[in-house]
């Protein structure tokens, strides 16, 4: 991956301070690879050597922006991990259109395999950068699990906590106003795609205000509104497709209830 720079040449409001990732095909390496592995959850507690040989059974693809790596509704068939890249979950709605539920970054992890979650796609994922993703089909993951039956347990453990965490976010952002829910989505993303800049807390992804209002589960008027009145009150700095923090401790006095996790 290039470096980048968030710093210079970005003082100017009209500018994008966004610097998205772009992945060379040789960036993902088998180090990079097995670090990403050792990271997540399910794998945590297993050994380097176990780590190695995992690594094995997973494969990686580039995608370039605005490919489509799995469409909500599909056979589940594959999990997928983020290994460089920013990548967008939606999901469809009864009225026809469709809602960001996610904007996902290195190391996190999408899709499913039918047997050890739902048997479909329940999203939509996309490249919104140049993305290179690990994936695992169900012949290679089910013999992980005969293999290391820890990584069962805690694969029980994460689809019950992300069910949960998934139902307590509906139910908090359905009962609070919109800019309460506003607030906390910009302390979400922040939190897992946050860069300094310019003394400010940067959201290294593209927002626009579509995209905001949909996780928000809001209109684009009112989000552009709360938007326009958190830049006001110095609480943010944003321009056209980007967010940045400028006052954190004021956004989480508007969403104290919200637990970031």
């Amino acid at each position: 991956m290039r470096d980048m720079d968030y710093n210079s040449g970005m003082s100017n409001r009209r500018s994008v301070p966004i610097v998205l990732p772009r992945v060379e095909a040789d960036s993902c390496t088998i180090e990079l690879r097995e670090k990403i592995l050792r990271d997540i959850p399910m794998f945590e507690d297993l050994s380097a050597a176990d780590i190695a040989s995992i690594n094995r059974l997973f494969v990686d693809r580039g995608f370039e922006p605005g490919a489509t790596i799995i469409r909500e509704g599909e056979r589940a068939e594959r999990l997928f991990v983020v290994a460089m890249g920013i990548v967008t979950l939606s999901r469809a709605t009864e009225s026809g259109g469709s809602v960001l539920m996610d904007i996902l970054t290195t190391g996190e992890y999408f899709g499913s395999i039918a047997g050890y979650g739902p048997s479909s796609y329940e999203d939509t994922a996309v490249a919104q950068s140049t993305v290179c993703a690990l994936s695992i089909d169900s012949s290679a993951f089910r013999r992980i699990l005969v293999e290391h039956p820890q990584v069962a347990l805690k694969s029980i453990e994460i689809l019950t906590d992300r069910l949960h965490l998934a139902h307590e976010m509906m139910r908090q952002l359905g009962g609070y106003p919109a800019e309460a829910r506003i607030a906390y989505i910009l302390l979400r993303l922040a939190k897992k795609l946050g860069v300094p800049w310019e003394g400010c807390t940067l959201i290294q992804a593209p927002l626009s205000r579509e995209q905001l209002a949909s996780m928000a589960g809001t209109t684009t008027e009112t989000a552009s509104r709360t938007v326009s009145r958190l830049q006001r009150q110095g609480a943010i700095r944003a321009g056209r497709g980007w967010i940045a923090l400028a006052n954190t401790p004021a956004l989480r006095e508007l969403a104290p209830e919200f637990n970031l996790r």
